[in-house]
């Protein structure tokens, strides 16, 4: 599958699961936002982001996860850490950039440093992903 190109608003639906996207100036989010506990919501410098486009983790990406200063870390080793069934892998879904091919999340796992919220930060992106139908 390909990868599937995000705006600044949006919304996409993958399976049963729903994400939506949306644009908010730093100041407009949520006070508690850095103490942010749902895996599946994710805040990202919108200026760092060039093509932000969704795809499928593949063998050999890699990100370079918030806390790691900077150091990359593989995808594949990232679901072995996390205990990620082996099915569940292959169609897990990544968040990257187009324009330049930094993996900026690994959805529900690992946030990228790459577009970290910072004091400079003006715009935040910020994705979502429910479960639209249950099982």
């Amino acid at each position: 599958a390909g990868a599937v190109e995000l705006g600044d608003v949006c919304t996409v639906r993958v399976e049963e699961w729903m994400l939506t996207c949306n644009t908010l100036a730093l100041s407009a989010l949520p006070l508690d936002w850095q103490h942010n506990t749902d895996r599946w919501t994710v805040y990202l410098d919108r200026a760092q982001v060039g093509t932000p486009a969704l795809t499928v983790a593949r063998p050999g990406m890699k990100l370079a996860p918030l806390g790691m200063g900077g150091r990359h870390k593989q995808v594949g080793d990232l679901f072995t850490d996390r205990k990620i069934a082996q099915p569940l892998r292959a169609g897990w879904p990544v968040l990257f950039d187009e324009a330049n091919g930094e993996v900026l999340w690994v959805c529900g796992l690992a946030q990228s440093e790459h577009a970290r919220v910072t004091a400079d930060t003006r715009l935040v992106w910020v994705l979502n992903w429910v479960r639209v139908t249950g099982r």
